[in-house]
């Protein structure tokens, strides 16, 4: 596969962080739309042995973020005008009458 599908490489067993927070913390460790909390995330890291699940633990810790930064970038894009120079503005003359 190429550089850009990295992390469907790097994910090795889809799911597993999610069924072992599931079986651990039960509902309590997932928001509202599903996805899992960062806070229990990095309470389990500190609480697994298993070497291989930890690794899959940092890895959903930094996919999480990635997300975020995403995000961020999408929602503060704004389009700007370029502004005229002041001495540009033609000014409209009232009439005499």
């Amino acid at each position: 596969m190429s550089d850009e599908y990295w992390i469907q490489e790097a994910i090795q067993r889809p799911g597993r962080v999610r069924e072992y927070m599931k079986r651990k913390y039960g509902d309590e460790a997932f928001n509202k739309d599903g996805t899992l909390k960062i806070s229990y995330l990095k309470k389990a890291k500190k609480e697994v042995k298993d070497p291989s699940l930890k690794q899959a633990i940092n890895l959903a810790i930094r996919l999480k973020r990635m997300n975020k930064k995403t995000k961020k970038k999408k929602k503060h894009v704004k389009v700007v005008k370029p502004k005229k120079p002041k001495g540009s503005v033609k000014r409209k003359r009232k009439r005499k009458r």
